[in-house]
């Protein structure tokens, strides 16, 4: 029988993995569903392996075996899933209403010039009230604000804290917690800086080594330079600016800036051919490799796409010692299988989806592109580099635009630029950190320090060419499975002749336009734009722009009027605010602005710069995770907002859709609303003269704001 589909039992047993887990969050809560759900794939799984045996027809065997390794698949995600989901779930018998008693090991720190981030391993909660004292398995999320240093704070340092301790959920009703997930963080906890107690404690090898590594790079090069250094190294990008991180990420480069296959390629690549040099057996290169990228995948905290990657190399090698074919579809199944054995719910992780999905639309779509520059007699460097480019960036596709709803369509040509550079920038930096970390070279940095400097010059630039953005809703369930089974029906793995091909894939095309339309016409009947609303009774102005940010400039002057403000936010269906700018604060409001933010998860407050310490004090101790900045700057930048404070007022303009809108709040409470190219919607009773029309005038309302 000649077979249509030539797939590859891994990857079917990949797929059903991936199915498994979506499926599973769906009845983990359910425990009679769950389990009766296992027991019937298990039941199918012995009468699959049965039947094998006895049908005789080829096809009939095919899928057979295609039917087996899905349900092989998905038992294996419902019982990884299951375990995670329990141990996650743990309970410790501790009443987290107390003021507990936490100890810990510092694992991860950060701070801002408003508080400190502070992540605990080891962790031991007592509870003293009842006599309970419990390790438990999950890192420990503790959030300090304070602008002031705390002494002998590391990683590796002994932390002592006392507080009360919230228990995070494993999924909330928007889907899985996956940063605290993929970090192990159980519970957190805001504390005050006099009940944070730091004493010396022993760092580990990998903690010693990047600190060492970040000592050396922050003394040799500037700090942008530095903090890209590192990211590029270890994935971490707590250390860079956010300007410079949305400088990368608006270019479509912002993969650069966390260890991914592209690192790991360029790494085995240059290892490959220094350990050929020395003639050493493709046996022996296999090891060395082995440890090496173990030890970089420890190095980087196992992260999803250092480790598929990884993995792949390491396939890849192994062929090679064995003389066997490398197959990039198995090996890139077999990587996913074995991270998903482990960290099930990493298929919610962007970084995960980002790896897997490049890497995916590689290897369907790179042997295409390249026949086709081969046919066209115009195959080069430059076109391998632009076939991989596009075929990973096409991979990815639908997963950039549901996670930022707008595609840099310059970002090809902005990775044709700086990828070459990168790769060779990349080795010598890694070579420079080795010689660097035995004899102290620090003029071989200087060389990184210019190219990083100019990278990032490179990618601002493209990523400030507004007229390149393509902006969009996120494509649907089923358009997403058009989408990649049109990808799969495109490649040598779907195996029937071309006009045969070419009609079912302009038939999915038709099918994926119409169901994208229709998706349109269901979900977003109004095009994107900004919405303004004038909360007249209660002095304050809400913004929601075209990306859903959500901003409320003025909080009322009493609780009357936080009762006002929740009251109209509720009936024009606001449930969330994501910033909030409060230019005249007073006492009467700490209350109100406490119970604000548990009604409408406030996520970052901005507060004018003569807030009494009393006041202050009070929302650190209060606001549960809620960011809290206490302005002395003359502008602010928040997600494309820029603000200004004066005496009992503020000025604003928010970009959106490469509009402006202006707004103000004065001391009386008054308003104005510029409304430019006719973009911004106004559903609000304005008073005559409150929208200003004419720009000369806001320019002399608003002053230079931007």
């Amino acid at each position: 029988m000649k077979r249509v589909i030539n797939l590859r039992p891994l990857f079917i047993v990949f797929l059903g993995m991936l199915l498994g887990v979506v499926f599973a969050c769906k009845i983990l809560d359910i425990k009679w569903a769950f389990y009766s759900t296992l027991g019937v794939m298990l039941f199918f799984m012995v009468v699959l392996a049965v039947i094998y045996f006895f049908v005789k027809s080829e096809k009939a065997k095919f899928i057979n075996s295609f039917v087996f390794c899905l349900i092989i698949g998905l038992v294996l995600s419902l019982g990884t899933s299951a375990i995670r989901y329990n141990l996650f779930k743990k309970n410790y018998n501790i009443n987290f209403e107390n003021t507990l008693f936490v100890s810990g090991r510092v694992q991860i720190y950060s701070q801002t010039n408003t508080y400190h981030s502070v992540v605990l391993e080891d962790v031991k909660i007592l509870d003293a009230e009842n006599n309970i004292s419990k390790k438990v398995n999950q890192n420990f999320l503790v959030t300090i604000f304070s602008r002031d240093i705390i002494l002998n704070l590391n990683v590796g340092s002994e932390v002592k804290i006392v507080s009360q301790v919230e228990q995070i959920p494993l999924f909330e009703k928007d889907g899985i917690n996956s940063y605290y997930y993929k970090y192990n963080i159980g519970f957190k906890s805001v504390v005050k800086p006099e009940n944070f107690v730091v004493s010396a404690g022993n760092a580990k090898f990998d903690e010693k080594l990047k600190e060492k590594v970040k000592n050396l790079l922050f003394d040799n090069l500037s700090y942008n330079s530095a903090s890209l250094a590192y990211a590029s190294l270890f994935g971490d990008k707590t250390l860079l600016d956010q300007n410079v991180y949305d400088a990368f990420k608006n270019a479509g480069v912002a993969h650069m800036l966390a260890v991914s296959g592209l690192h790991i390629g360029f790494l085995v690549g240059a290892l490959y051919f220094l350990l050929r040099l020395f003639k050493l057996k493709d046996k022996y290169i296999f090891c060395v490799l082995l440890i090496i990228l173990g030890l970089y995948c420890y190095l980087c905290n196992f992260s999803p796409s250092v480790v598929r990657a990884s993995i792949m190399s390491l396939v890849f090698c192994l062929s090679s010692v064995l003389g066997r074919q490398n197959d990039s579809l198995s090996s890139l199944s077999f990587a996913g299988i074995l991270i998903l054995l482990f960290k099930p719910f990493y298929v919610f992780d962007l970084g995960f989806e980002l790896s897997f999905a490049s890497c995916f639309g590689i290897i369907l779509l790179l042997p295409k592109f390249n026949k086709l520059f081969k046919k066209i007699k115009f195959k080069n460097k430059v076109t391998d580099l632009f076939s991989l480019t596009l075929a990973a960036q096409i991979g990815t596709f639908p997963i950039l635009l549901h996670q930022f709803e707008k595609l840099n369509f310059l970002s090809i040509l902005a990775n044709l630029v700086i990828i070459p550079v990168f790769s060779t920038l990349y080795v010598f930096l890694i070579v420079a950190v080795l010689i660097n970390l035995v004899f102290n070279l620090g003029f071989l940095f200087y060389i990184p320090n210019l190219v990083f400097g100019a990278i990032f010059k490179v990618a601002k630039f493209f990523g400030t060419l507004n007229f390149s953005f393509i902006k969009a809703s996120g494509l649907g369930l089923f358009a997403n499975l058009l989408f990649y089974f049109g990808l799969f029906g495109s490649s040598q793995f779907f195996m029937i002749n071309n006009k045969l091909k070419l009609t079912l894939l302009c038939f999915l095309c038709a099918v994926f336009s119409i169901s994208v339309g229709l998706d349109r016409e269901l979900n977003f009947h109004n095009p994107p734009t900004s919405v303004v609303y004038n909360l007249q009774n209660a002095n304050s102005l809400v913004i929601n722009t075209s990306e859903n940010f959500t901003i409320l400039l003025g909080f009322g002057t009493d609780e009357n009027d936080y009762e006002k403000i929740n009251e109209e936010l509720t009936k024009l269906g606001f449930y969330k605010i994501d910033l909030l700018i409060i230019p005249n604060f007073n006492d009467n409001l700490k209350y109100t602005l406490t119970q604000g933010c548990k009604d409408f998860e406030i996520k970052q407050i901005y507060l004018n710069n003569n807030i009494s310490d009393e006041s202050l004090n009070y929302l650190y101790s209060s606001l549960n995770f809620t960011i809290l900045h206490k302005v002395n700057e003359s502008q602010i930048l928040v997600n494309n907002v820029v603000f200004e404070m004066f005496e009992g007022g503020a000025r604003l303009s928010v970009l959106d859709n490469n509009n402006l809108l202006f707004a103000v709040l004065d001391e009386n409470g008054t308003s104005y609303v510029l409304r430019p190219s006719g973009k911004i919607n106004l559903f609000t009773d304005w008073k005559n003269n409150d929208i200003i029309e004419n720009e000369n005038l806001v320019k002399n309302v608003l002053g230079e704001v931007l």
